[in-house]
């Protein structure tokens, strides 16, 4: 099975495939595209949604463009506004819009270089998105996502989603395959247990995890991820945005007269604060009227604008470090990955968070998620069934060879006890790889129908069977229709997807399921 990494960013979209295990994957995008797609839609009132090329339509109509589009899925429905007024937009076409059009410019890369078309894809996602709840009934959004992605189709068919991979493991997996395998020999890791934290701030998000290198040739091992969907470099951006705008109030009583030029203003806060990455001080002006508004702005001035932000990443941070010393796991090195983690300050906080005990590096920001991606897809295991018309369907995803899964926290089901808040039975321990089935627990139905809470241990407090109903939090509300007064067993299972189906079975071996990618049914 070829299967390649997709990483549908929130400011850039690449797919790659590994054709050579001991080579880099190869980026299957044009030359000219070596960042990746931009990924900012614009939308109209019809419905249309495009987004490959269409940057001088988003100038002049900044109010129906979508910037960070992977970012505002959690929204629904978005709001933007032409000259007639505000109108809705559906954030799932929006994703669907950007993956069809980076997909048309693969297949169009694919087809000029005389090569077999890829349909099957491992879809990268923001750590933190795994942590939505999910309303009773409806799909996870990583559920959404997969749904969007198959709703593209390359050469005529479907794309098909046989994996998913937390986007900071996938930079991880790239970065930790590169040091053990390609880097020089004087550089490459010689250890047999060797931990990196990625860092990775990009242009929407902020994603970390850790993952552990084992000997060369076993997998890798996801040990936890966490993130922050709400910080990503376009915060950053808005900052020295606001910023600009303060100096030009202040020096030329200059005010924006409208979205467009609103828009020209990010535009240049963006440019700003590329290049604070590299210089002190940053000197541009603005043309609004004919006349040069002039304005300055120094890394330091940035670096204080933006402290909160960046405290905010290193909290986060903070906490996996602490999670990983409460299990007795020693943190090797902090990877930094993403476009943001090129500002400086970000290396500089890290190195003092930590008081320079673990070297922090800068691997590969733009291709390591989706260069990770491509190389997880590889490791994929498992035959696709044929049908008798000659069509096939995914088998099911027993392992990957490359990188191991495991489970952080605890889950389980909450049920009365005689505790008046009930407790919740802890069914996927912590330290399981994933995919994981549990042992039936026996369970029975009231006079009532039947609903069935899915919980996650906090923070990784799991010490037995049990859990307080405190010391956890609500994944997602099932409704079963179970006949009365019947005893009947339970299983929860966990896949690779971050997916979760719980399963009921009667006496005379019916059954019915539900999680969090579809609602349950018989």
């Amino acid at each position: 099975m070829r299967a390649g990494g997709c990483d549908v960013g929130c400011g850039f979209g690449m797919v790659s495939l590994l054709t050579d295990e001991g080579q880099d994957p190869v980026v299957l995008l044009p030359k000219a595209l070596p960042g990746g797609m931009p990924t900012t839609a614009f939308a109209r009132r019809s419905g249309e949604i495009r987004v490959w090329n269409t940057e001088r339509d988003r100038r002049r109509r900044p109010g129906q463009a979508i910037h960070a589009v992977k970012k505002r899925l959690p929204e629904g429905t978005i709001t933007l506004c032409d000259g007639r007024g505000s109108f809705p937009v559906e954030a799932d076409a929006a994703y669907t819009a950007v993956a069809r059009d980076l997909f048309a410019l693969v297949e169009k890369e694919m087809k000029a270089g005389k090569r077999e078309l890829v349909r099957d894809i491992v879809l990268t996602y923001p750590a933190g998105f795994a942590d939505f709840p999910v309303e009773e009934g409806q799909p996870s959004l990583l559920a959404r996502m997969e749904r969007c992605l198959e709703a593209v189709e390359v050469g005529g068919e479907p794309l098909r989603v046989v994996g998913m991979l937390p986007e900071p493991a996938a930079a991880a997996l790239d970065y930790l395959y590169f040091m053990q395998h390609q880097v020089e020999e004087s550089r490459r890791l010689k250890s047999d247990h060797f931990t990196v934290l990625v860092y990775d701030l990009g242009h929407g998000t902020f994603d970390t995890a850790l993952v552990t290198a084992r000997s060369v040739g076993e997998p890798y091992q996801l040990l936890e991820k966490s993130g922050l969907p709400d910080v990503g470099g376009q915060d950053f951006d808005r900052v020295l945005q606001d910023e600009i705008l303060r100096q030009l109030r202040e020096t030329y009583q200059w005010e924006p007269s409208g979205a467009a030029q609103m828009e020209e203003v990010r535009r240049l806060a963006v440019e700003a604060k590329h290049a604070l990455s590299d210089n002190e001080s940053y000197t541009d002006q603005f043309f609004p009227a004919g006349d040069g508004l002039e304005f300055t702005i120094t890394q330091a001035r940035f670096e204080e604008l933006s402290a909160n932000l960046l405290q905010e990443t290193l909290t986060c941070a903070k906490s996996m470090l602490n999670w990983a010393g409460d299990q007795g796991v020693a943190v090797d090195r902090i990877v930094l990955s993403g476009g943001g983690s090129r500002m400086p300050m970000v290396k500089r906080a890290l190195e003092s968070l930590t008081e320079g005990k673990i070297p922090v590096e800068l691997h590969r920001p733009e291709l390591a998620v989706s260069y990770g991606a491509a190389r997880y897809a590889a490791g994929i295991v498992g035959e696709q069934k044929k049908l008798p018309d000659g069509g096939q369907v995914k088998a099911e995803q027993s392992s990957n060879i490359v990188l191991e899964q495991l489970t952080a926290k605890g889950f389980g089901l909450w049920v009365p006890s005689q505790r008046l808040e009930g407790e919740v039975r802890i069914l996927i321990p912590i330290g399981v790889r994933l995919p994981y089935t549990s042992q039936p627990i026996h369970l029975r139905t009231g006079r009532g129908g039947l609903t069935l809470r899915v919980e996650c241990t906090r923070g990784g407090a799991c010490t037995g069977d049990t859990a307080a109903v405190k010391d956890c939090r609500e994944l997602i509300r099932l409704p079963f229709r179970l006949p009365p007064n019947t005893d009947f067993q339970c299983t929860l299972h966990m896949d690779e997807k971050a997916g979760i189906t719980v399963t009921c079975t009667l006496p005379d071996g019916t059954t019915q399921s539900g999680g969090t990618h579809s609602s349950a049914n018989g």
